[in-house]
């Protein structure tokens, strides 16, 4: 007999595929570089950071070198630009 009252056990949470320290290298090489955006922004998207910082802070670089401006330490200040 099969018993019906017991839950079946909770699968566990599934978490995706991530490597934060990539994340801040590519971020890096990009503040140091605009010319690497130019490389990766083809194939790395937003929505490819899993740290919700990176995504903005990928998204404020986008904006900033999309529309021609230099983008690095200076000019990305974190207490305006980078605010979630």
């Amino acid at each position: 007999m099969i018993d019906v009252a017991r839950k079946p056990e909770a699968e566990p949470s599934r978490v995706a595929p991530h490597n934060l320290e990539a994340e801040q290298a590519l971020l890096g090489a990009i503040l140091l570089n605009n010319d690497a955006y130019d490389k990766v922004s083809d194939f790395i998207l937003r929505d490819h950071f899993y740290d919700l910082v990176h995504r903005r802070i990928y998204e404020v670089l986008s904006e900033k070198i999309g529309s021609g401006r230099l983008a690095d330490w200076k000019t990305c200040p974190s207490s305006n630009a980078l605010r979630l």
